[in-house]
């Protein structure tokens, strides 16, 4: 990635963590500390920034993929937790 590519991405990110009505300092921090809610919506910032996706059309999957994980009890596995370590929903 080159400067002008570091410089949209973190704006992609800082404005969808905006419309989201969070703070971006204490969501990067949350981050950082592994939480899992706010690795989740990282993640999901990376891959739609990855694929191009515009921040209305990103705004728009983050809702409907927090409604589906928050309504349909769907896990959330992140890759650096042993399958032991998995919260599962009831």
């Amino acid at each position: 990635m080159n400067i002008e590519n570091d410089e949209r991405y973190y704006k992609f990110c800082i404005e969808i963590i905006k419309r989201l009505h969070l703070e971006p300092n204490l969501f990067f921090e949350e981050v950082a500390s592994k939480r899992e809610y706010e690795c989740l919506l990282f993640k999901w910032i990376n891959q739609l920034y990855i694929e191009g996706k515009s921040v209305d059309d990103s705004i728009d999957f983050i809702y409907q993929a927090r409604y589906m994980v928050h309504f349909y009890r769907i896990d959330i596995k992140l890759p650096n937790k042993k399958k032991s370590e998995l919260k599962y929903a009831s």
